[in-house]
């Protein structure tokens, strides 16, 4: 089951919903978010981007209003689903209807094993990073998935890109690199990392104080039919008018966004020239 989420790009139907109060931000939160939503489409190799959980939302946000009415469109999901705890297996034992429910989910956003594989585009897991473990059991869940499937599993590996958003920090040759810590990377075979470090006030806001949309989808959730729906409570609604106006920002900021990724490395690549081209036209 997918949670419910407002769909932001139809601020039109929200009514009410989108005037009052919103949740709280920091003068350049805008700013920074823009900057780190450039290096993200930089990294994601000209693939689909999946923003898992609620961390990375606002970064969904604005890029639908950056990618609205593109070719990218239909390129972002948002993937409500936390989990960093425990194996799908082992929560398979104790509730295989919530394992059943996820599977719809993944199913519903075109992420299941066999929707990935088919796809022309790779597919691109972003989120922000500590230790990886949310990464490790998606990446986990999709290789047992694919494996009861019998799907070839390098054709899944060979789609799956995983992209971290870290906390900057000095480079130095004995920094802690959570990739390198993650055993989950040899267990899956899935070994396509790129990193995306950001400063440490913008990955605290996102990670740990801001306030979300919608509720966490824990595995106690995943079946629960109240993820279906909307919540009401006053820090859900104003984190809601928050998201409106990061999607209206991303509409009116499409030249300004096509500058800022103009500059990233891949430019050299021509799936990324031909989006710089698209923005600015």
């Amino acid at each position: 089951m997918k949670p419910f989420r407002w769909n932001i790009e139809k601020i039109e139907q929200l009514g009410r919903l989108t005037s009052g109060q919103r949740s709280e931000a920091y003068p350049e939160f805008v700013g920074e978010l823009r900057r780190c939503a450039s290096r993200v489409v930089g990294g994601a190799g000209g693939g689909r981007l999946v923003f898992v959980g609620r961390s990375p939302e606002s970064l969904f946000d604005y890029l639908s209003g950056v990618f609205s009415g593109t070719s990218w469109d239909e390129r972002l999901v948002h993937l409500n689903v936390s989990n960093r705890w425990s194996r799908v297996s082992d929560i398979e034992k104790e509730n295989p209807g919530a394992v059943r429910a996820l599977e719809a989910h993944f199913e519903l956003v075109g992420l299941a094993p066999d929707q990935i594989i088919a796809e022309r585009l790779p597919t691109c897991l972003v989120d922000l990073v500590a230790s990886g473990s949310t990464f490790g059991q998606i990446a986990e869940f999709l290789v047992g998935w694919n494996a009861r499937g019998s799907n070839d599993q390098a054709a899944l590996r060979h789609k799956l890109l995983v992209l971290g958003i870290t906390m900057r920090e000095q480079s130095s040759p004995k920094a802690w690199r959570w990739f390198q810590h993650a055993d989950w990377i040899e267990v899956t075979g899935i070994d396509a990392i790129k990193n995306v470090s950001i400063g440490e006030r913008l990955w605290r806001y996102l990670g740990n104080e801001q306030a979300k949309v919608t509720d966490a989808n824990t595995p106690r959730r995943w079946d629960d039919q109240d993820i279906l729906l909307p919540p009401r409570d006053t820090r859900r609604i104003e984190a809601l008018r928050r998201a409106a106006d990061l999607f209206r920002r991303g509409v009116s900021e499409k030249g300004e966004f096509a500058t800022l990724l103009a500059g990233e490395k891949s430019m050299s690549e021509a799936w990324l020239r031909d989006l710089v081209g698209e923005l600015r036209s």
